[in-house]
């Protein structure tokens, strides 16, 4: 028998719909966010040097985050991406530039 007292029911609560909940985030209790995805472009002005920049908010289900994070770097250009793997795949998910320059990543 466990004495880890039960959590909350909004902390054990991963989907709604379609869309699934990363272990990083949880809506508060009591409050009547329904998670859906989609995005929003705003800038942030930074108070003691007024330089302003823009920021890109953006909602998606765990199961496209990293794919979703992977394309968010493709304009960045090349050398931008390194070679990264999923935990749950032997595949690699990026395959441009990955070590010197090659379009494969090396065997780990």
């Amino acid at each position: 028998m466990s004495n880890t007292p039960p959590s909350p029911t909004h902390m054990r609560q991963k989907r709604y719909g379609e869309f699934v909940l990363t272990d990083a985030v949880r809506p508060g209790p009591g409050v009547p966010v329904v998670p859906a995805e989609g995005y929003r472009l705003s800038r942030f002005r930074d108070a003691e040097t007024q330089i302003c920049l823009p920021v890109l908010g953006a909602s998606v289900s765990a199961e496209k985050l990293f794919d979703v994070f992977l394309e968010l770097l493709e304009p960045l250009g090349p050398g931008s991406t390194r070679c990264w793997r999923r935990a749950t795949t032997a595949r690699p998910t990026a395959t441009r530039t990955c070590a010197a320059g090659t379009s494969t990543c090396p065997s780990s």
